[in-house]
């Protein structure tokens, strides 16, 4: 049975809004899954199932909630040069669009995931530079 395209945002969509928008960057799909992934090990309530496939962690859901905030314009979905070293040509990515905005005036969802993801971030934007020194 196909996917049908709400255009609703669910909480999961409200909070990884919310995540992105909180990173502030263009971000890869490979980096979002693993964030993600790392949050709900912390408790944050995400629904997607993860698998783990040659090294990467993978998820169906996550990779189709991504696309359905591409098509009702809240990510803009960009692709940068990719890793020859490696074999990728291109990397796909996410970038917040100014739609945004509305949605992080009132996430409506728990304040404890909330303070979960800001905690989370706040703490990977200081790793990030501190390996930048």
């Amino acid at each position: 049975m196909g996917h049908i395209l709400t255009s609703r945002l669910n909480l999961s969509d409200r909070k990884l809004l919310y995540l992105l928008a909180g990173m502030d960057t263009v971000i890869s799909y490979r980096d979002i899954t693993e964030i993600v992934y790392k949050l709900k090990q912390r408790g944050v309530t995400f629904p997607y199932k993860f698998s783990e496939h040659k090294g990467s962690i993978h998820s169906r859901e996550l990779d189709k909630a991504l696309k359905k905030l591409v098509q009702l314009g809240y990510l803009k979905e960009i692709y940068l040069p990719g890793y020859r070293d490696y074999g990728l040509l291109y990397i796909r990515a996410y970038m917040i669009t100014e739609k945004v905005k509305k949605i992080l005036e009132n996430p409506k969802f728990s304040t404890k995931d909330r303070k979960k993801i800001d905690k989370f971030i706040k703490k990977l934007k200081a790793e990030i530079l501190e390996r930048a020194r």
